[in-house]
């Protein structure tokens, strides 16, 4: 056990933590099984693989399949998409409720990645 008041440098996002103060949540680039377990359940895979194939640029980037942006040139066009998948994959319609409820869970310190020390 590290002592109170010890920092280390975390495995995954390369900074600096303290031991006491790390709660679920503090590390964006942990693993997350919950957040990997919502992804897989929703079939958000056959979003981004649509989105890659069908609305990527030369360089093979894409926007997030639920974003909001609307200052996206292909914004109205990837909902349209994304609607007429759900209608093949309804379970896609999930997605969102159950990560409202994942930052729900990131909010109360119960849901997300924590820091890991090296070593």
């Amino acid at each position: 056990r590290k002592e109170d008041g010890e920092r280390s440098r975390c495995i995954y996002c390369r900074e600096m933590f303290n031991h006491e103060d790390n709660w679920r949540g503090q590390c964006q680039d942990a693993p997350d099984p919950i957040k990997r377990c919502i992804y897989q359940v929703s079939c958000m895979l056959c979003a981004e693989s649509m989105l890659y194939h069908c609305m990527s640029d030369s360089e093979g980037d894409f926007s997030d399949p639920c974003s909001c942006d609307t200052s996206d040139d292909k914004f109205c066009l990837r909902w349209l998409a994304l609607i007429a998948l759900s209608f093949i994959a309804p379970c896609m319609c999930c997605y969102l409720p159950l990560r409202a409820c994942h930052q729900c869970g990131e909010a109360c310190r119960c849901c997300g990645g924590k820091h890991k020390a090296a070593g």
